[in-house]
């Protein structure tokens, strides 16, 4: 099942996920597969398991996208709010920030952009 990372407390290694099915789940540190540590609007797919998730695996990660994107673009991932007040991202380009000024992305959206498959 695949689901967004709506908190996670990096104290507790704890949090929840929103599941495509409607419900949430829990989600432990020590019940994902790999790394990194997951973050908020991360996308993940899992094992429900009553009301946990287990076998956690990232499928678009903000820590991964932000490195992916200083590496091979020289881009940076920049968290912000649109017009409408939802949470976004924008991918800025120091060199020419006008590229991509005001133009918010969902985390699936900044994914494509970069060319990474997200199926």
């Amino acid at each position: 099942m695949r689901g967004v990372v709506t908190s996670y407390n990096r104290q507790k290694c704890a949090g929840i996920i929103a599941a495509d099915d409607g419900k949430e789940y829990s989600i432990s540190r020590y019940d994902i597969d790999g790394l990194p540590v997951p973050e908020r609007d991360d996308i993940v797919d899992f094992e429900p398991d009553g009301d946990k998730a287990t076998d956690s695996v990232p499928i678009i990660s903000k820590f991964l996208l932000r490195r992916y994107m200083k590496e091979k673009k020289g881009l940076r991932l920049v968290e912000a709010k649109d017009p409408l007040g939802n949470r976004r991202y924008m991918i800025v380009n120091d060199e020419d920030w006008k590229e991509n000024f005001e133009r918010y992305y969902t985390l699936t959206e900044v994914a494509e952009y970069m060319g990474l498959n997200v199926d």
